[in-house]
Formats: C-alpha cells, sequence, structure tokens
C-alpha cells in the first residue's frame, strides 16, 4: 500500500504473500499486473437490461 500526495510518498508497506503455500511475504518492490473490469461490469448491465427488455440483441 502506498499514500502519496504532491509526488512525495507519506506512507508505504508491503501486505500479503507473494507464496501463500510457502508464507513468503510481499516485497515493496514487487511488480503485479492489474487488469480492468470494465467488461465485465458491463456485460452484467447489458444482460440485466436485456432481461428488462429495456434493450435489444
Amino acid at each position: 500500500m502506498v499514500i502519496a500526495r504532491h509526488g512525495k510518498i507519506g506512507y508505504m508497506e508491503s501486505i500479503g504473500y507473494m507464496n501463500m503455500e510457502n508464507k513468503l511475504p510481499t516485497h515493496s518492490d514487487a511488480v503485479f499486473r492489474i487488469t480492468s473490469m470494465t467488461k465485465p461490469l458491463i456485460a452484467a448491465a447489458k444482460m440485466k437490461l436485456l432481461e428488462q427488455g429495456k434493450i435489444h440483441l
């Protein structure tokens, strides 16, 4: 977790495990892939609108 303001880091802490089986802690320089959740949310919203008859395929 990083909390920064005006380009300066105020708080930085590594939380969690890199490997749950071996209890290997996460390092502050670890790199993670971040994915967007936009497509699943839009798909769910479209299906609700489709069920309600507000849109058609």
